[in-house]
């Protein structure tokens, strides 16, 4: 650091360690201290340090959470790729005032997102979006726009790592990174308790077992302990929840999934739903209809 000059810390005060020309702070009282404490300096060509990115500055509409985690997480990969992710967000970003401007990278989505799967309309569904042996795709635009499979949002680290591979592909300009902001977007634990399960978590819907013209299907919620109020999220028009909105209890309560398949392309048709909560984190629940 130079000589003279005074920076604000994440942490009142910590351990420290240097990797190249990074600053790593190492709040006193380990992990646990560290929790919502996101924060670094570094030192670019060993010029003065500058106060670091923390994971607020990657929320964003049209990058999936995931995502936001994933690009937050390498910062802290080395040079290059802390450089990809800023490249990224910057690309992103640059779409708000213009989303025909050249550089503007549309979003990074799951696969079965709206984004995505309006544009894997033409090849047959959004499950075909992504090839086969592939976990993430940088979709052609204009604007481009990265995808990537479901299943890897469980794991920001792997996602990180396909976005690294994915990014070079979309062929687009390196614009001018974002400031940090050096906003703290910690996000308040869940109540002791109050945490909704869903029995199952997926659900597997065939319009060879219709009734009355409509696929049916079910699922059953219940809550740790107390009475926890939730809803239905991002549900399409074509599928209708009885009921939608409701207070989960521990006895716990079967709620109806209602399909109609007519608007629905022949083959596999999916949705990542989410219910939410008052003080409780949101669960997603997965419903896929296959239209033969």
């Amino acid at each position: 650091m130079s000589a003279g000059r005074r920076y604000a810390l994440p942490a009142p005060s910590g351990r420290w360690v240097r990797e190249g020309n990074r600053i790593l702070l190492l709040p006193a009282g380990g992990a646990a201290a560290a929790r919502g404490l996101e924060g670094e300096l570094e030192t670019p060509g060993g010029g003065p340090a500058t106060p670091g990115y923390t994971v607020c500055d990657f929320i964003h509409p049209r990058i999936d959470v995931a995502a936001q985690y994933a690009l937050f997480g390498l910062l802290r990969r080395g040079r290059a790729a802390r450089a990809a992710a800023l490249a990224m967000l910057a690309a992103v970003r640059a779409g708000d005032s213009d989303p025909g401007a050249r550089g503007v990278l549309r979003g990074i989505f799951q696969e079965d997102q709206r984004e995505p799967a309006l544009r894997a309309r033409s090849s047959g569904g959004w499950w075909k979006l992504i090839p086969e042996g592939r976990d993430a795709v940088c979709v052609p635009g204009p604007p481009p726009l990265v995808a990537f499979r479901r299943s890897l949002a469980k794991s920001p680290a792997l996602l990180g790592t396909e976005l690294l591979r994915v990014w070079p592909r979309c062929g687009l300009p390196v614009l001018p990174a974002p400031p940090p902001s050096g906003r703290s977007c910690t996000r308040p634990a869940p109540k002791t308790g109050t945490g909704l399960t869903l029995l199952p978590p997926e659900i597997a819907l065939d319009t060879g077992n219709m009734v009355a013209g409509r696929v049916l299907g079910s699922f059953r919620i219940q809550s740790a302990s107390g009475s926890v109020p939730w809803r239905v999220r991002n549900a399409p028009a074509w599928m209708v929840f009885t009921p939608s909105a409701g207070t989960a209890t521990p006895a716990g309560a079967q709620v109806s999934v209602t399909v109609d398949p007519a608007s629905l392309p022949k083959g596999r048709n999916g949705r990542n739903l989410w219910i939410d909560s008052a003080g409780a984190r949101s669960v997603d629940l997965w419903v896929d209809v296959f239209v033969r």
